[in-house]
C-alpha cells in the first residue's frame, strides 16, 4: 500500500487550546495541543518554519528565574499550597489598534527560586 504525499506545511494556527499545521493546499495537517510532549511539538513547528524552534527574547529553559522575574513583569501566585512565579516576555497586541489584549509568552518554576521549567 502505497502512501499519498502530503501538501508541504505552510503555516500555524494558534487558538486557545491548540496549535493547527496548515498545509499549502490549505488542509489540517496535524493538531497540536498545548500538553503535546514537547519533541512533538519541536518537531511540527521545525516543519512549518523551516527551523527550529528558537528561544523567547534569548530566554530559555533552565535560565534562572530570579534574573527574569526583577527584568520582566512578573506575578506570583499559590498552587497547592505553593508559590509559584509567572514572568511575561515577548507581549504582543492581538491587533494594532487593541492595547487590552495581547498575545505573551508566561515562564513558570517550580520551585519559585528555581530555574524556568
Amino acid at each position: 500500500m502505497s502512501l499519498e504525499a502530503r501538501a508541504a506545511p505552510a503555516h500555524l494556527v494558534v487558538s486557545a487550546s491548540s496549535f493547527q499545521v496548515v498545509l499549502a493546499d490549505e488542509t489540517i495537517g496535524d493538531e497540536l495541543d498545548y500538553f503535546e510532549p514537547t519533541e512533538l511539538l519541536a518537531a511540527a513547528f521545525t516543519d512549518v518554519f523551516g527551523r527550529e524552534p528558537e528561544t523567547v527574547d534569548g530566554i530559555q529553559v533552565g535560565d534562572p528565574v530570579a534574573v527574569l522575574e526583577v527584568a520582566n513583569p512578573s506575578h506570583r501566585w499559590q498552587r497547592t499550597g505553593r508559590e509559584e512565579p509567572v514572568i511575561k516576555v515577548n507581549s504582543v497586541p492581538v491587533t494594532t489598534d487593541d492595547n487590552e489584549r495581547a498575545f505573551s509568552v508566561e515562564l513558570r518554576s517550580f520551585p519559585s527560586n528555581g530555574p524556568v521549567t
